[in-house]
């Protein structure tokens, strides 16, 4: 744009001068004709150049007029050009800003993707730790059920215990019973054999056993 503006200018001068030289040639090219230079004519046929030289005062002012828009076209665009300076180097600070960021964005994307890959495996080790801890959770159910079963095997074992320690103990009793009225039943046996011992060991006493037991009188006699 700013090319643009100072290439219009500078058209607009040369326009101007290049009609200036034709105009200047027209008014020399006229007045030769009129006044015939080879063959003079008096001064009073001589023709009149104010209009010419009023002429020549309007291209003057509108020379100075397109001189004054030419400077004005170029203030503008030195003001335009030191927009455009101010507007390169902005951009040239963002063009550095966006190549740092686009750096970062670069070392973002690597790091990304480096936690995609770490994630991935995360999920395979977790995929692999949840079907490790279902194969867990079932032998460990297998477990509880061997358990429970022992512990039932343990408790009827038990109750067999206690039944038989029941049944033992009371068959103890009876073997008790049994052992007393044996005694029982043995203790007067005790007593006869002892008071039989007691008797044979006298001829008297021998004499009172046969006549209590046999019921017969024997009459002991002494040896000579």
């Amino acid at each position: 744009m700013l090319n643009h503006l100072k290439s219009h200018a500078l058209s607009y001068s040369l326009a101007a001068a290049v009609a200036l030289f034709f105009i200047g040639q027209a008014v020399i090219s006229n007045l030769k004709n009129e006044t015939n230079v080879f063959a003079p004519e008096p001064v009073e046929g001589a023709i009149d150049v104010a209009p010419v030289a009023g002429f020549q005062v309007v291209l003057e002012q509108k020379n100075l007029e397109l001189i004054a828009e030419n400077d004005q076209l170029n203030a503008q665009y030195d003001l335009l050009n030191g927009q455009y300076g101010r507007l390169h180097k902005s951009n040239y600070k963002l063009n550095q800003e966006n190549g740092h960021l686009h750096n970062a964005n670069f070392i973002l994307n690597r790091e990304n993707g480096e936690l995609h890959e770490a994630n991935f495996t995360l999920n395979e080790e977790n995929s692999h730790l949840h079907q490790t801890n279902g194969e867990l959770n079932k032998e460990n159910q297998q477990l509880q059920q061997q358990i429970q079963r022992l512990q039932e095997i343990i408790k009827e074992k038990e109750d067999l215990t206690q039944n038989q320690k029941r049944e033992l103990g009371q068959q103890h009793q009876q073997l008790a019973a049994y052992a007393r009225a044996i005694d029982a039943m043995n203790a007067p046996k005790k007593e006869v054999k002892e008071t039989v011992q007691k008797k044979t060991k006298t001829d008297a006493g021998l004499v009172q056993l046969a006549k209590e037991t046999l019921g017969v009188d024997v009459t002991v006699k002494e040896c000579q």
